[in-house]
């Protein structure tokens, strides 16, 4: 759907008289207010629904398909079927009907913009972006596929994008058999779909099943990660020759603003088995997929949270050797994605919480004069209070247990709690007492 930015100078004759001011023209119990967007298959306006007083968004046919018995006729039986589908990621159907000859779709009034806009105005999606945005499209498909409706135009332009809640919506249900982008085959077929995201069995003009779905769905996919549909072409027989012969290069051999896009490698494959050419060296349904999907998200974050893990192995320091800092420090070992060891300094951490932090003791069970209040007096004139020194101190014993929350991603700060033990066998070696 492309967005217009301006009215028609004249209503259109599928609209009867207007009845009141601010408005185009009727169509039945619809007050028609203004055209928000058209395209190829027809006019989207905003429209008032007399009966129930809720605003809606008015699909009508464009009147070169609306003349076609056969398209009237599919269109309304089509999405009067996806009418039947409640589902939390379909566009609502309000109403199917036909006036004047022309069929029209009333449907939920949603805010947001396409994917097809946001791609459009620049916007960058990551990997767990792009696979949230597939599993909405896959929920979607499924409840469509389980009634037997195949969509056979998913597309950027038909994905709606919800504000502010980043809920993806699939449009066009029905509007996608009724006619085509790629028109005057030979015979006079028709090929259903839209260029660059045509399926090769569409392609071939073949039946499809949900498959034809799922290709058209790693298209989109690629584009997010790359920018770029894979196989474009500047004229449609070129098109289609290169959905039939050519293979896509990998998201790893593109390039996106002449950077190398980077993609994880679990998500690159499943991709590139959404565009396999032949239909059974796809997933099977959009639900295989879904479960491919969430395979590749915990394989993604396994990742992530391995960057986090930290390995330490103690080594035999002395309090002297504190004051060395992360060189004498035990060896820190975090180990990313299964392979390979990175070496991550976290001794200055021991090392400042030795001795900035002499005071953060766990108080254990003590007489009433070793309190801390009690301490506080005693320390409180500076002629009694000796200088802190890092060799006086204990050494900070690590353990081999991590301490992370492996739930962070890596990038991002986190706050550790250490809990320091008072080893201190007498008053006058607890530091309470003598700092």
């Amino acid at each position: 759907m492309t967005d217009s930015s301006s009215a028609p100078e004249s209503p259109p004759e599928f609209l009867d008289p207007p009845e009141a001011a601010g408005e185009l023209g009727r169509l039945g119990p619809y007050r028609v207010i203004e055209l928000l967007g058209q395209g190829g298959m027809g006019h989207v306006y905003r429209a008032q629904d007399t009966r129930l007083q809720r605003t809606v968004a008015l699909k009508v046919m464009n009147e070169r398909f609306a003349k076609s018995p056969n398209s009237r006729k599919r269109i309304v039986e089509e999405a009067r079927s996806m009418a039947a589908v409640h589902h939390d990621n379909v566009a609502t159907l309000f109403e199917v009907g036909q006036r004047n000859g022309t069929p029209f779709l009333a449907m939920e009034l949603l805010q947001g913009a396409t994917l097809e806009q946001l791609l459009r105005s620049g916007r960058r999606f990551n990997p767990d972006e792009v696979i949230s945005i597939a599993d909405q499209v896959a929920l979607g498909l499924e409840a469509a596929h389980d009634r037997g409706i195949i969509h056979r135009d998913i597309k950027p332009a038909n994905l709606w994008i919800q504000s502010p809640t980043e809920r993806v919506k699939i449009l066009d249900f029905g509007l996608a058999v009724a006619g085509s982008a790629v028109q005057g085959l030979a015979r006079g077929d028709s090929v259903v779909g839209t260029p660059g995201y045509l399926s090769p069995e569409q392609a071939r003009n073949e039946t499809v099943d949900e498959r034809t779905d799922l290709y058209s769905l790693g298209v989109v996919m690629y584009e997010l990660c790359a920018g770029k549909v894979p196989l474009l072409a500047s004229n449609t027989p070129t098109q289609l020759v290169n959905i039939l012969c050519r293979e896509p290069l990998t998201l790893s051999q593109q390039k996106r603003s002449g950077e190398p896009v980077d993609v994880p490698e679990p998500l690159e494959r499943l991709i590139m088995r959404l565009l396999s050419k032949e239909p059974g060296q796809r997933y099977e349904t959009a639900g295989h997929f879904r479960k491919a999907l969430l395979s590749v998200s915990e394989q993604i974050h396994e990742s992530k949270q391995a960057g986090l893990a930290i390995e330490v192995e103690p080594d035999a320091v002395n309090g002297s050797s504190v004051q060395e800092g992360s060189n004498s420090n035990a060896a820190k070992k975090a180990t990313r994605g299964g392979s390979g060891k990175v070496l991550l300094a976290v001794g200055g951490l021991a090392a400042a919480v030795l001795i900035g932090g002499g005071a953060w003791w766990t108080l254990r069970d003590r007489p009433a004069e070793d309190s801390p209040a009690a301490s506080v007096r005693e320390a409180s004139s500076p002629e009694a209070s000796p200088a802190v020194l890092a060799a006086q101190l204990g050494a900070l014993q690590l353990t081999g247990k991590v301490i992370a929350d492996p739930e962070i991603p890596v990038g991002e700060m986190a706050r550790f709690r250490l809990q320091l033990t008072n080893q201190a066998e007498s008053p006058e070696t607890d530091p309470r007492v003598r700092y």
